[in-house]
C-alpha cells in the first residue's frame, strides 16, 4: 500500500501530532462547509423549499452535525 509507514515517516521528518491533526481537521472542515453549502443550495433554490426559520440556525446546526460526525470518524479510525 502507498501510504504504508505514512504517519512515522511524517514523524521523523519533523512533523508534528499537532500539524497532522491540525491539518486533517482543517481540510475536514473545509469539505464539510463545501458539502452544507451544496446542500442548503439544493434544499433552498434547486427544490424550492421554504424556510420559516433562521437561515443562520439551519447553517449552524447542520455544520455542528458535521463536526460531530468528523469527531465520530477520527474517534473510530484512531482505534486499533
Amino acid at each position: 500500500m502507498l501510504q504504508e509507514g505514512l504517519f512515522e515517516r511524517s514523524l521523523v521528518s519533523g512533523v508534528t501530532v499537532t500539524e497532522i491533526m491540525l491539518g486533517h481537521i482543517i481540510t475536514q472542515f473545509l469539505i464539510l462547509a463545501v458539502q452544507t453549502t451544496v446542500l442548503l443550495v439544493f434544499t433552498f433554490i434547486v427544490f424550492g423549499l421554504y424556510n420559516a426559520g433562521s437561515i443562520f440556525i439551519i447553517i449552524l446546526f447542520t455544520l455542528i452535525l458535521g463536526v460531530m460526525g468528523m469527531c465520530l470518524g477520527f474517534v473510530i479510525s484512531s482505534g486499533k
